[in-house]
């Protein structure tokens, strides 16, 4: 799912957490509980000098290997998800809804949530699409439909757009 970074703003300035109550598409939450926030990059696992007040910064008695191990499976289901959704992997997309102990990781280790998407994301592509499925008549319903997600929809052309639709489904430039 993709939401813009304005769009997260105005959602969180609304008292939400666009995360949770997003139901455009899947949701997959993954906490490793032993690493604190400088074991999530490469560079600073091999960087000694972070390794100096390490001891003062980590989450309870989880150790720098703990750490190492940690990032690893993080990095296995970066990859996972990467196979799943840009390659279309059913293997890995099974494996992204397994538990941990499911797929090998260590007891104690993190915590891993899958939640389907409960409909169609709110994009100009969607709704040219659900425009091409109900028809030009149905529009308003369409957008209104589109503009209750926590993305705060709004069909606009941009840059990145410069295609129309008639209504006779044939493609125009804009």
């Amino acid at each position: 799912m993709q939401l813009n970074i304005a769009a997260r703003r105005q959602f969180a300035t609304r008292g939400g957490n666009w995360t949770t109550s997003s139901s455009g598409g899947d949701l997959i939450t993954v906490d490793d509980l032993a690493l604190v926030h400088v074991e999530h990059s490469s560079i600073y696992q091999r960087n000694e000098d972070i390794w100096k007040d390490y001891p003062s910064s980590r989450k309870g008695d989880y150790s720098r290997a703990d750490g190492i191990v940690g990032y690893a499976w993080i990095a296995r289901y970066m990859l996972e998800f990467l196979n799943a959704y840009l390659k279309h992997d059913e293997r890995a997309m099974a494996s992204l809804k397994k538990t941990p102990a499911e797929v090998g990781v260590p007891q104690h280790m993190m915590t891993v949530n899958f939640r389907a998407g409960q409909r169609t994301p709110a994009t100009l592509d969607a709704f040219r699409a659900e425009l091409g499925r109900q028809g030009f008549d149905h529009a308003p319903a369409i957008y209104a439909a589109n503009a209750e997600g926590p993305a705060g929809f709004q069909a606009r052309r941009d840059g990145h757009d410069s295609v129309g639709v008639r209504s006779d489904g044939e493609e125009s430039p804009a």
